[in-house]
């Protein structure tokens, strides 16, 4: 069996040991010295030039730049994985299949899959892309089971087909959690209880309605946190035989805990909560209720179906608050759907994506799954985060294992590593999105897409959040971030983002509640998250006066570039954030940060703000072509309404 080498250095000043720092070496590349003269010469020529659109000539640099520093990244964090794979064979990988494959993360057991990558092994440190794995065919059986279930129900009839849906998500759901279930039931049953009850009663009650909820949420959020036993819980009552019974309970522990899926069924009973309340307020002021054929001829567009309210009586049906919580395409992963547009999915399914538009999203997901599993077969990212010289920090010691120190891992391998490592965390995302999303479809509801954009076209720090994880984005602005205030003055803006931010941290990870982790890593992501946005509104506020406003409209080449380095400072900010939140932690990114910000890096450095200028050059070229496509179809009508005129 392969050993287990652990290092433990002790925590010292910003929590790393520097007696073993990264090297900090001259770029190896001319090109890194070329780049940065030539970078200013083509904004000399730009500028004389003029003009707002990227000319012909200026668009192939900026292609040129992007993808030569793609590949040189690439090919960085590629010899670093054969190092990594180099040592992991000469310690005795494969010794003991299982134990030596899950201390280092590379595994061998899908030989047929491997020989498709040259015989490489496949990273799977990761615990969600190894259980993944793991469980894939048994997900797929149940997945297909389901939907042919559903089909032959749905030609029967229509409350055949909505049992079906509740049924069968209750049956998936006893099955992943056991006796587990009763924690998150019971607070589920609570909400709806004291729900019903505070909208049977008077104003009063009314306005209490959403503030419980929320408060019942959080505490959930809590006991999350704690991960409380059914033995804890009983035990709380005062009932030695309860307390028995809990801890008999608690030996089923079904294959999914309870603790790690309860945020998502606060998400979806506030959602209920809120939705419930609005339809208390229009039917007070006399707005009528979206029905089903309305949402069919407005084009089953997802946002008139989450905004418009449903009869009060649904709001009301436990059958369907149940069905809601325990739909099982969306349980486990989302995306986050809110009630009133699941409601309505279940009255009159979704008609956009079916036959080949159907078909051809399962094959963008088969695509994108192919990439997935490339990945981590040629880049190691998981396994260097947890075993490699720069890993997370854990009871405030650095854990590495000693050889890989050996390595000569120098700075500028250690950026292109830290951005890599990231897109590896997008694409375990855009898989598993995708594919719950994919099944969600196929059962007639048009849940949103999570992954709007690829996390690599993305200059701003909003726009980044809009796009990743998605219908979680959409859920904090309806149901947080307008309700505290949303876009109103500066200083509302500010406010509203540090607490939506805040409440994010907390819902991933609900420990923070009881401070039981030394590195608030989360916390501290959040409150980076919303410190990052502040240069972004206040550029925003100081391009919106009218002198500002009036020079970039006269200097469009100027306001252009502008743009993208302001874009370029933005993608910066986003990967130190992530850094600390989803990789090394706060004191992992500020030693990397220590790293690089030695003068030997600096000409490094400066040739990786010229590539995410040249990256945000082409970002803003694809948006202005996606608002020319956009105008199209209304050019055309407004044209053919003047030649019937």
């Amino acid at each position: 069996m392969a050993q287990f080498h652990e290092l433990h250095i002790p925590a010292k000043g910003d929590g790393w040991d520097c007696s073993h720092p990264l090297a900090a070496e001259e770029a190896s590349s001319l090109f890194t010295l070329i780049l940065p003269a030539l970078f200013l010469l083509v904004l000399a020529v730009s500028l004389a030039l003029g003009g707002s659109n990227i000319g012909p000539w200026e668009t192939g640099l900026w292609i040129a730049i992007t993808v030569y520093f793609y590949l040189q990244g690439m090919l960085s964090v590629y010899r670093l994985s054969n190092s990594y794979l180099a040592y992991c064979q000469e310690v005795g990988i494969g010794t003991c299949d299982v134990h030596g494959d899950r201390v280092w993360g590379l595994y061998d057991d899908t030989k047929w899959l491997n020989q498709v990558f040259g015989g490489r092994r496949w990273d799977r440190k990761d615990l969600q892309t190894r259980e993944l794995v793991a469980n894939f065919p048994s997900i797929l059986a149940f997945v297909v089971f389901y939907l042919l279930l559903k089909a032959l129900l749905a030609r029967a009839s229509k409350n055949l087909e909505f049992a079906g849906t509740l049924l069968l998500g209750a049956g998936y759901v006893c099955f992943l959690h056991e006796f587990t279930i009763l924690q998150p039931l019971s607070f589920a049953l609570l909400n709806y209880a004291i729900s019903r009850f505070l909208a049977s009663g008077n104003r009063l009650g009314r306005a209490m309605l959403v503030p419980c909820s929320w408060l019942l949420g959080i505490l959930a959020l809590a006991a999350a946190g704690r991960e409380l036993s059914l033995e804890t819980l009983f035990r709380s009552l005062g009932s030695r035989k309860l307390q028995a019974w809990g801890r008999w309970m608690d030996r089923f522990q079904g294959e999914l805990s309870w603790f790690s899926v309860l945020r998502f069924w606060v998400l979806r009973c506030i959602s209920w909560t809120v939705d419930f309340s609005r339809s208390l307020d229009a039917a007070n002021t006399g707005t009528s209720a979206i029905t089903g054929v309305e949402s069919s001829n407005s084009g089953c567009d997802h946002k008139h179906r989450a905004d418009a309210s449903r009869p009060l009586q649904e709001y009301k049906s436990l059958s369907l608050y149940a069905a809601y919580l325990l739909y099982p395409p969306l349980y486990m992963t989302g995306p986050i759907i809110s009630f009133n547009a699941f409601a309505s999915y279940m009255e009159q399914p979704q008609v956009e994506f079916q036959g080949w538009a159907l078909a051809r999203y399962w094959l963008r997901w088969l695509v994108d799954t192919f990439l997935f599993i490339a990945f981590g077969h040629f880049l190691y990212t998981s396994a260097l985060a947890v075993n490699g010289p720069l890993t997370s920090i854990r009871d405030n010691k650095a854990v590495m294992f000693d050889n890989l120190l050996n390595f000569g891992l120098d700075g500028e391998t250690m950026v292109w590593f830290s951005f890599w490592s990231l897109k590896g965390l997008w694409f375990k995302f855009l898989v598993i999105w995708r594919f719950a999303r994919g099944w969600a479809l196929s059962d007639g509801v048009a849940a949103m897409e999570n992954m709007e954009r690829c996390m690599c076209n993305n200059y701003s720090v909003r726009d980044f959040w809009r796009g990743w994880h998605r219908s979680f984005n959409r859920w904090l602005v309806r149901y947080v971030y307008v309700p505290l205030g949303g876009s109103g003055s500066f200083l509302r803006q500010l406010g509203s983002t540090a607490l939506v931010f805040t409440f994010v941290a907390i819902w991933h990870e609900p420990t923070l509640l009881h401070l039981l982790r030394e590195e608030q890593r989360l916390l501290v992501w959040g409150w980076l998250l919303a410190l990052f946005v502040v240069p972004e509104l206040a550029a925003e506020r100081l391009c919106s006066l009218p002198r500002c406003k009036a020079w970039l409209d006269g200097h469009p080449t100027a306001a252009r570039h502008l743009r993208a380095f302001g874009g370029a400072c933005n993608i910066q900010m986003l990967i130190i954030a992530n850094l600390v939140g989803y990789s090394y932690g706060l004191k992992g990114a500020s030693y990397l940060l220590l790293t690089v910000s030695n003068p030997r890096m600096w000409r490094f450095l400066a040739a990786f703000v010229v590539w995410l200028f040249a990256k945000t050059q082409l970002m803003l070229l694809i948006r202005q072509r996606e608002a020319h496509a956009a105008e199209r179809p209304k050019l055309a009508s407004k044209s053919k309404l003047s030649k019937d005129d």
